[in-house]
């Protein structure tokens, strides 16, 4: 949020991200009110995208708590993501 009151290419980039989490964040809101199983992988599928990429940053700033934590995240992610297609798929 500080980043919203800087200026320039700085401020730009503050706008997308907090686009990009709005948007997720309401889109994660909209698939548990309407219990949508389909929904959850769609939303799923993407942060397994969203942290990967965050986990990639982290590590071209060498910054090991930035990448570790997404890796985990999206690995794990992933994981359940492939075990909620499975059930899916045989119910």
């Amino acid at each position: 949020m500080a980043a919203l009151s800087s200026s320039g290419e700085a401020h730009v980039n503050a706008l997308y991200s907090v686009s990009r989490s709005l948007s997720l964040a309401f889109g994660s809101l909209l698939v548990v009110f309407l219990s949508s199983r389909i929904g959850l992988m769609a939303v799923s599928f993407l942060m397994v995208f969203v942290q990967a990429g965050d986990a990639v940053i982290g590590a071209l700033i060498n910054d090991p708590m930035k990448t570790y934590g997404p890796a985990f995240l999206a690995v794990v992610t992933g994981i359940v993501l492939i075990l909620l297609v499975r059930d899916t798929q045989t119910n």
